[in-house]
């Protein structure tokens, strides 16, 4: 007996296996009438829920990080869009549709979706880096940290933290409380100007015409510098 398709919500849907997922996507580009129906509303939901989420975090300037990052870069590269499409505007493409509701779907369940849980999530970081500014000297000028002027100074280096290139070299070699220190310090000598040389050194490290340290150097920082203090405190 053929399965049969019952309306359920897009958390419902995310949370079943990709398997069964599967079931709905094939039955529905097979051409079963109540399969359809179902899939169709579930991708209105996910594009719904998802844009919705978007706008939220590009209105309140976090649209950065992996989260974010990682559906828009698909959306961008496969659909020439930064929203998640409607399924007429894919032109009916149950395939195509299937695959951009689970890159959607990757994006909703993440609590980084939600732009009230990057803001805690920054002030954390925030609260983080200024309390470790208190602890020692610059050790690119050799003087005491003046920390940031404000909140707004420091969500600039927060977001500079979660660029793309900047979050995929950190991956690679594993981001560490040294590696941030070290960057506040060549923020504070260089200012926005930092954000600009790194960017585009990570961007050769990451292609792998230059090695971490030499990126780092670049901006007067001498990382092992940073971990040496460490193992000496």
């Amino acid at each position: 007996m053929a399965k049969t398709w019952e309306k359920i919500t897009w958390q419902e849907y995310g949370a079943l296996r990709k398997r069964e997922r599967a079931r709905l996507y094939h039955a529905a580009e097979k051409g079963n009438k109540q399969a359809q129906a179902v899939f169709k509303d579930l991708a209105r939901q996910i594009k719904t829920e998802t844009n919705k989420r978007l706008r939220g975090l590009e209105r309140h300037k976090y649209d950065y990080g992996a989260t974010y990052n990682n559906l828009v870069n698909y959306l961008t590269v496969q659909h020439y869009s930064m929203r998640v499409l409607s399924f007429t505007a894919l032109k009916r493409d149950y395939s195509d549709v299937f695959y951009m509701t689970e890159q959607a779907l990757k994006f909703l369940h993440s609590n980084f979706s939600i732009w009230k849980n990057v803001e805690m999530n920054e002030m954390w970081k925030y609260e983080n880096i200024r309390a470790k500014q208190i602890e020692g000297s610059n050790l690119i000028t050799g003087q005491e940290r003046k920390g940031f002027k404000n909140y707004r100074q420091a969500k600039e280096f927060l977001r500079f933290l979660g660029n793309e290139e900047v979050s995929a070299a950190l991956d690679q070699v594993g981001a560490s409380d040294e590696m941030v220190e070290a960057m506040y310090d060549a923020y504070e000598v260089q200012g926005n100007k930092m954000f600009k040389v790194l960017e585009k050194s990570f961007n050769e490290f990451n292609s792998g015409k230059i090695t971490f340290d030499e990126a780092m150097e670049r901006t007067g920082i001498k990382i092992e510098d940073y971990y040496s203090r460490r193992a000496t405190t």
